[in-house]
């Protein structure tokens, strides 16, 4: 199916994976290979990329176990097409903005992406709504496995396989987990956590909106003095939410949008890809401790200021005509953590993760067929956010 034909269709990872623990939003694996005998794609002319493009698909038709998909090159898309691939999670930001022939193969559920000749020749990359991190790179390691035996690998007897990036080079793998944790944000645990994870050897980061960071606080700027009132509009390309394969979007945990934050692997030498998964594992049911233990404690201590900002939250969400993305994602965090606490009712987990998704700029392009004007955009945002908390009632 055609990119436009994929917005049709729900990926695999929006539905929640049973005993996934509530904080766990999104499973990202991406496994960084180069092939023999070129240049890095950043450093190499179009006829080798063309060369090397030629050679993934060739392996596509070879390898087993490669899951039906189809590949789309870059040539057929048009700069929408590609952002609503990056919100989508099928691409990384970076696949916006590499130069010359590339393209992705994406399998018919959207859970698996190949990626070709972005800042390496093939990024072999998993999502999952759920499980664990083992799980997902297991998916991944078949995969790879498969590609390994028609694609020459890249590979230094003492460093590993060789990446563009030091950063990624030994295994080549970076595994994040996308977690929402509202209770610890608002209790302003964020940059303890981050110390915690830092100890661990992992890195632990909040979000920005669009293409690169936002300002230093990571969200647009307030409204000036009197219009307190009027809803904070980004600029169109500020209104997705990306993800990318180094971090070049992440922003300290304190100012990131909607309560999300980022967990991954900071080490690629000197651990196995097993024990990456295990450190990530332990580190997730942590924070899902945490997390617990915070909102039980602003259940018991703190119950009143709690039930005002739910309640404002939803009186916004059924109300507003008008929703900017960093106000739409945390509306949905509090009634999420509401819902969650049992405070609300008639909140559906995963209908809340489509509508996240579906929110974003070239989802409602795509989608909608919507201009891209702020207020059109945001506009038909809070239409669908009145739309999908109109039954959802305060306990």
């Amino acid at each position: 199916m055609s990119p436009h034909q994929l917005a049709e269709y729900l990926p695999r990872w929006i539905s929640a994976v049973p005993n996934t623990p509530e904080p766990v939003v999104l499973y990202q694996s991406m496994l960084a290979r180069n092939l023999v005998g070129f240049a890095f794609p950043w450093h190499s002319p179009d006829t080798e990329r063309q060369a090397v493009e030629s050679l993934i698909l060739n392996a596509l038709t070879r390898a087993e176990g490669i899951p039906a998909g189809r590949y789309h090159s870059v040539s057929e898309m048009d700069i929408t097409t590609q952002r609503f691939l990056a919100e989508r999670r099928l691409a990384p930001v970076e696949f916006l903005q590499s130069p010359g022939t590339r393209g992705l193969y994406i399998s018919e559920d959207q859970s698996v992406t190949l990626i070709v000749n972005m800042v390496d020749h093939l990024l072999i990359r998993v999502l999952s709504g759920g499980g664990t991190a083992k799980d997902i790179w297991s998916r991944t390691d078949t995969l790879d496995t498969a590609l390994g035996k028609v694609l020459d690998y890249a590979f230094h007897d003492r460093l590993g396989y060789l990446t563009s990036s030091l950063r990624m080079a030994g295994t080549g793998l970076r595994v994040s987990v996308v977690v929402h944790l509202p209770a610890l944000a608002l209790l302003g645990e964020e940059a303890r956590l981050a110390a915690v994870m830092e100890q661990k050897r992992l890195a632990f980061n909040g979000l920005s909106l669009g293409e690169s960071r936002g300002n230093v606080h990571g969200q647009t700027s307030p409204s000036p003095p009197g219009d307190r009132l009027a809803a904070e509009i980004e600029p169109v390309r500020s209104q997705s939410l990306y993800m990318d394969v180094l971090g070049a979007l992440q922003i300290a945990p304190e100012y990131t949008v909607g309560n999300l934050f980022v967990l991954s692997n900071q080490d690629t030498l000197g651990l196995s890809e097993t024990e990456t998964c295990l450190q990530l594992d332990q580190a997730i049911a942590l924070l899902a401790r945490e997390e617990e233990t915070a909102r039980e404690r602003l259940l018991n201590e703190q119950r009143g200021p709690l039930m005002d900002r739910i309640g404002r939250a939803l009186g916004i969400a059924q109300s507003a005509r008008l929703l900017g993305m960093g106000e739409t994602l945390m509306l949905a965090s509090m009634i999420r953590l509401a819902a969650t606490m049992g405070l609300v009712t008639g909140c559906n987990r995963n209908a809340l993760n489509q509508a996240l998704l579906e929110c974003q700029q070239a989802h409602l392009q795509i989608a909608r067929g919507l201009p891209a004007e702020p207020c059109i955009l945001a506009g038909e945002r809070a239409r669908m956010f009145r739309a999908l908390f109109a039954a959802t009632e305060m306990n």
